[in-house]
């Protein structure tokens, strides 16, 4: 049988009655009808919205785990191939399967949707969508893709030039390499470097989730706005770091992403203890031998420094606020950083 669905206006078509069907042809009243695309080549501005109102309904209902899932299971799709723009070609406009790709026009135009609720904020993009949806020279008519780009510029008062020729116009996704080493302090240092999966995008540039991951499970998500091959960026680390994922929330179109996790600092800390940990009053570090401590500076949790010394090795912390503190321990041998609780 049919499975399918069809958005006549205020009667929908419906094959089956699952929860993501009825959304998807729901949202078809607004993107599709009140608003249809100006040519095959925006189908995505019907389809990628309509898929991605269903999204919304997973995030509405199930909550953020459910929303991850969709994300995760479109993403998937998305990148199974190499190439394929949102934006349907002029050669393509009479094959229907080109026409009406789940992969490009629905999953890639909705996540490409997702990722612009990501880069203009919450309140900024549905303003837009609001405003495009009450257009009088779109709505009960016709749009094109340059219709919707110039609602979300006035909103946000950002140039979209960028980002439409990258996610929309041209093909292809990037996949990432983060290079990961401490800094002073609780911090991380990441270097970004990316590979394009399709030659007509020479640098997506955009947001990139950054998850890193504590031994004892703690999870920290971080953001970076990646312009640039090589661009580094310090991020606060509130914990020692085990693992690190690039795109581990599906937030945007990546795959095959990989990291590299400095490990000199985890290959000090085996051999350096502080001790009595907590303490309230004189905190001690065990040295190896052979190793030479040349300076120590303390931090708070916030990475605010508190405290700077040579090259001691016993010091008094009674000042201290009570809390988890962080020693940025530089040695004759790279530099740890170390956790420890005063209470």
């Amino acid at each position: 049988g049919f499975g399918g669905g069809m958005e006549h206006t205020t009667v929908s078509f419906m094959g089956g009655f699952s929860r993501d069907l009825i959304a998807h042809e729901l949202a078809h009243q607004w993107f599709g009808d009140k608003i249809t695309c100006g040519s095959w080549k925006d189908i995505w501005l019907n389809e990628g919205f309509a898929t991605y109102l269903t999204g919304l309904v997973r995030e509405h209902m199930d909550g953020a785990g459910g929303f991850w899932e969709w994300r995760e299971s479109n993403v998937l799709q998305i990148t199974s191939a190499p190439g394929g723009a949102v934006y349907v070609p002029e050669a393509d406009t009479l094959n229907v399967a080109r026409v009406f790709s789940s992969r490009l026009s629905y999953s890639k135009g909705a996540m490409v949707l997702h990722m612009l609720r990501l880069k203009l904020g919450n309140d900024v993009f549905y303003q837009a969508v609001r405003n495009y949806l009450a257009d009088a020279d779109l709505a009960y008519a016709y749009a094109k893709t340059p219709d919707f780009q110039a609602h979300l510029e006035v909103a946000s008062g950002l140039d979209l030039d960028e980002f439409f020729a990258d996610w929309i116009y041209n093909e292809g996704y990037p996949s990432y390499h983060a290079e990961v080493s401490y800094g002073e302090g609780p911090q991380a240092i990441v270097t970004l470097t990316q590979q394009q999966s399709h030659p007509s995008v020479s640098y997506f540039e955009g947001l990139v989730p950054i998850r890193f991951t504590s031994p004892d499970g703690l999870v920290y998500e971080f953001m970076v706005d990646n312009t640039f091959n090589g661009q580094q960026f310090t991020v606060p680390i509130p914990f020692e770091i085990a693992t690190v994922e690039v795109n581990a929330t599906y937030d945007i179109i990546s795959a095959y992403n990989t990291t590299t996790l400095d490990t000199a600092g985890f290959t000090l800390a085996e051999g350096l203890k502080l001790y009595p940990n907590p303490t309230s009053g004189q905190l001690s570090l065990d040295v190896p031998q052979g190793l030479v401590v040349e300076s120590a500076v303390f931090y708070n949790a916030l990475g605010k420094k508190v405290l700077e010394t040579g090259s001691q090795t016993t010091w008094d912390v009674a000042r201290l606020s009570t809390g988890v503190h962080y020693i940025s321990v530089v040695t004759s041998k790279g530099t740890v950083k170390l956790k420890f609780i005063k209470e």
